[in-house]
């Protein structure tokens, strides 16, 4: 009997090693697709509370009030896991000025996709506070976002929307606490690092943390350097989980500070799982929803639906963060390798600069 296979088996294997040689080149190929664009399955229902924390009093002895817009998602068609049919939950934290309403282009679609997505409003740096008559804008964003109070409040804000979540009659029993997340834009960028673990100075106060040990991931929009805020170059030694930050080649930082100061949280952080996204011609307030600075009758933060490249700025915001929280909150394969390959910059034709810590930089064309 002869030892050497026939030729049709021969034929089989080189058939089967063929199909196994370009499973990776198939896994790459479906990496380089947009990631989740379009709404996903599940219908969105907004609902709008106003919680109270007796723990905080404000300046008249009253609880501190915290209102808070909540996307839940709905007439769920699929299985969800982790948390057996339960959502993970993401907080979103608005820039100075804004409200709850705010940054629904995001908060709906995340929500679509199967999270329970939770925007709570900062008072004393919300849009009540840019309504003092007499004060110049200018010095009114220096005194908000250096006041002691609201640099500690911020955090806090979301640790409070956390607990009340873990006891809500209603959402207690639908929210995944144990994959939550937190997201922010510019003063919400400090909020969301603050609470995963980037400690800051305040006055007699060095090195404070609001950490919270509920947060696996959190992402930063239009973010700090260090200087401002009580951010020193220290300030993330300690944040341990994953983190993605993100900023457009417009956005104009404090005091005039060049574009490469949004990109030193980057620089500092040690998580492998850091992301850095930079989008060409994005502003400040792009990652607001808006397609530019607010009028004079609009408050920050409103949605507006802007059309042209704004439009494609979003829908980059939109996939790049649903799949750094499908990684992270969800362990999810497909969108960790979304990342890793920088797949945003193939979607987005080269419009997004994307860096990977850890991670080669992309070769030059």
């Amino acid at each position: 009997m002869s030892n050497h296979p026939c030729p049709a088996r021969l034929s089989l294997i080189a058939a089967v090693v063929g199909v196994i040689a370009t499973l990776p080149l198939a896994a790459t190929a479906l990496a380089q697709e947009p990631y989740k664009p379009a709404p996903g399955p599940f219908q969105v229902e907004q609902l709008d509370e106003t919680w109270a924390d007796a723990a905080r009093p404000d300046k008249d002895g009253k609880p501190r009030q915290v209102p808070v817009r909540i996307y839940i998602p709905t007439k769920v068609t699929l299985e969800i896991t982790p948390g057996q049919g339960k959502y993970p939950v993401i907080v979103f934290s608005h820039g100075l000025g804004g409200t709850r309403q705010g940054y629904a282009y995001l908060g709906r679609h995340l929500a679509s996709h199967g999270y329970l997505v939770i925007h709570p409003q900062h008072a004393g740096s919300d849009l009540d506070s840019l309504r003092q008559p007499g004060e110049r804008l200018i010095g009114i964003v220096e005194r908000d976002t250096s006041d002691p109070a609201n640099l500690e409040n911020r955090p806090r804000d979301v640790t409070f929307v956390l607990d009340q979540v873990a006891k809500h009659e209603r959402l207690s029993a639908i929210a995944d606490l144990d994959h939550a997340g937190v997201a922010g834009h510019s003063f919400g960028a400090y909020t969301a690092l603050a609470c995963a673990g980037m400690t800051v100075d305040l006055p007699a106060k060095p090195a404070q943390s609001w950490a919270d040990p509920r947060i696996k991931a959190a992402a930063a929009m239009s973010g700090q350097g260090s200087g401002v805020m009580g951010i020193t170059e220290h300030s993330w030694d300690k944040i341990t989980v994953p983190v993605l930050i993100m900023t457009g080649t417009n956005d104009r930082a404090q005091g005039g500070r060049p574009p490469a100061w949004r990109h030193e949280p980057f620089d500092h952080l040690n998580n492998p799982d850091t992301f850095f996204l930079n989008i060409k011609d994005a502003t400040h307030m792009t990652f607001s929803g808006r397609a530019g600075p607010a009028g004079p009758n609009d408050a920050p933060g409103k949605d507006d639906a802007p059309a042209g490249p704004a439009a494609r700025h979003l829908d980059w915001i939109r996939q790049t963060t649903t799949a750094f929280f499908d990684a992270y909150l969800r362990n999810d394969a497909a969108a960790k390798q979304w990342l890793a390959t920088g797949a945003i910059r193939k979607v987005s034709d080269g419009d997004c600069a994307f860096e990977a810590k850890g991670a080669p930089p992309p070769r030059k064309k």
